[in-house]
C-alpha cells in the first residue's frame, strides 16, 4: 500500500492521520494523490500502488456534478491516467499555438505574493517556453509556475487549450485540459467532482491557514481569504459539530440539525471538492473589515495551524478566535476590534505624516510632542511609532 499520508499537502493533518492510522479507501487514497503538491510523476507511481495493493470499488457517478459512474474504480484510475498522458503529450506538440507563462511569487523581498502575468512574452513552441522559463524564471522568489496554450487562430471557440502547472523546479504539478469529447471532459474533472468526508484535528474558532499561506516570509502580506477563524468545515455532521465546540441550540441552519445532516450527507454523495471547504471568518479588506465566508475554497485537508504571530489588523482574529470558542462575549469582541482598528489606523496616518513633514513642522501643528511633553514620546516609541 502507498504511503499516502505523505501525499497530504498539511503538515497538521498528515500527522493526525498518521497518528490515528487512518485507513483510506482507494477513492480517497487517488483523491488526496490528485491534489497533493508532489510532482506527476509521484502522482502516476502512487495510483500504480493503489491499483495494485488497495481493494477495488464501485465509484458512483453524479448527473449534478457530471462524475461518470463506474462498477470498478481501479478501471476509472487506469482510464484517467491514458487520459492525462495523451493530454500531456498533446498539449506539449501541435502547430498554430502560442505558449506564455505567469509565475506565483511567495513574498520574498517585500513583493506582494500571489500570481502574476508575464505580458506578452510568447513562444512558438513548448519546450522553448519550458527551457526559457528554467533558465531565467526559477528563483527562491517563486514557488510555482503556470504555463499555457493558446490557439493563434480561435477557429473553435475555445483559444485556452490548457495550462500546466510547474513547481520551482519545474517538475508538473498539476494540469488543467480541455476537452471537446464530453466523456472526456467528465473523466478529466472526474477527482475535482468528488467529495469525502477526511478527518482533521481542528476545532471551532481555530485560526487556520491553507499550506501555502504558512509558508509566506514573516513580512509577506497575507494572501486574502489565506487566514482565518474556523466555524466549521462543511463535510462535518451534526456529531462532529458538537464534538467540535458546538451546542445543540447552535445549528447554522434554522431548520435545525436533522437537516444540517441531510445537507452534509447530500454533499457527500453529490458534492465536489468545494464542499470540502471550512466556513469561517476572514479579514476581507484593508481596513480590518471582517467577512463570515461559506464559500472558503481551501481543502480541509489543505488546512494548517497558522503558526506566525498576528500582526497589525490581523489581531482581531485572535478576539474573534475567543469569542468563537465562547471565551469572551460580544461586548469585549466589539470593544477589543474597535480598539486595535483605531490604533493600527492611527499608526498608519501617522507614519505618513512622518513621511511627509519634518519634525518642525509636526511640533509647530502640536502632532509630535516638545519637551514638556517627553513621557509621551517614549511612549510612542515603545509602541515602534517612531
Amino acid at each position: 500500500m502507498p504511503e499516502i499520508y505523505d501525499f497530504i499537502n498539511s503538515r497538521d493533518v498528515r500527522s493526525y492521520l498518521r497518528e490515528m492510522n487512518y485507513q483510506f479507501t482507494a477513492p480517497e487514497a487517488a483523491f488526496v494523490v490528485y491534489w497533493s503538491i508532489k510532482s506527476v510523476k509521484d502522482k502516476f507511481r502512487a495510483w500504480e500502488e493503489i491499483i495494485h495493493s488497495m481493494p477495488d470499488c464501485a465509484l458512483q457517478g453524479s448527473e449534478s456534478t457530471g462524475r461518470p459512474e463506474f462498477t470498478s474504480f481501479h478501471a476509472f484510475l487506469r482510464e484517467y491516467m491514458e487520459l492525462l498522458k495523451r493530454d500531456i503529450q498533446n498539449f506539449s506538440s501541435g502547430e498554430g499555438f502560442l505558449y506564455s507563462y505567469k509565475v506565483f511569487l511567495n513574498g520574498r523581498g517585500g513583493v506582494e505574493p500571489g500570481w502574476c502575468d508575464e505580458d506578452e512574452v510568447f513562444f512558438s513552441e513548448y519546450h522553448l517556453c519550458i527551457e526559457h522559463c528554467k533558465e531565467h524564471v526559477c528563483s527562491d522568489y517563486i514557488n510555482k509556475i503556470r504555463v499555457s496554450k493558446i490557439s493563434i487562430d480561435c477557429v473553435d471557440g475555445e483559444p485556452n487549450k490548457g495550462n500546466i502547472t510547474f513547481d520551482r523546479n519545474m517538475e508538473m504539478i498539476f494540469t488543467e485540459f480541455c476537452h471537446k469529447n464530453e466523456y472526456e471532459s467528465d473523466l478529466a474533472m472526474a477527482f475535482e467532482n468528488m467529495c469525502f468526508s477526511i478527518p482533521t484535528p481542528f476545532k471551532r474558532g481555530d485560526i487556520l491557514a491553507d499550506y501555502e499561506t504558512n509558508k509566506l516570509p514573516e513580512d509577506a502580506e497575507v494572501i486574502k481569504g489565506g487566514l482565518f477563524v474556523l466555524s466549521y468545515v462543511k463535510t462535518w455532521n451534526s456529531k462532529e459539530m458538537m464534538s467540535r465546540g458546538f451546542h445543540e441550540y447552535e445549528c447554522p441552519y434554522a431548520a435545525g440539525w436533522d437537516e444540517f445532516d441531510r445537507k452534509v450527507e447530500k454533499r457527500l454523495k453529490k458534492g465536489d471538492w468545494s464542499d470540502m471547504g471550512a466556513v469561517g471568518m476572514c479579514l476581507r479588506d484593508n481596513l480590518g473589515n471582517f467577512y463570515y465566508d461559506s464559500l472558503i475554497l481551501i481543502l480541509s485537508t489543505n488546512l494548517e495551524y497558522y503558526r506566525k504571530p498576528l500582526k497589525g489588523l490581523e489581531r482581531q482574529l485572535q478576539a474573534y478566535s475567543c469569542h468563537e470558542k465562547g471565551e469572551i462575549g460580544g461586548e469585549l469582541l466589539a470593544d477589543s476590534c474597535f480598539a486595535i482598528r483605531i490604533e493600527e489606523y492611527s499608526r498608519n496616518v501617522w507614519k505618513g505624516c512622518k513621511s511627509y513633514y519634518t519634525d518642525e513642522i509636526l511640533k509647530q501643528i502640536g502632532l509630535l510632542p516638545g519637551e514638556q511633553d517627553r513621557k509621551k514620546e517614549e511612549v510612542y516609541k515603545g509602541e515602534g511609532i517612531f
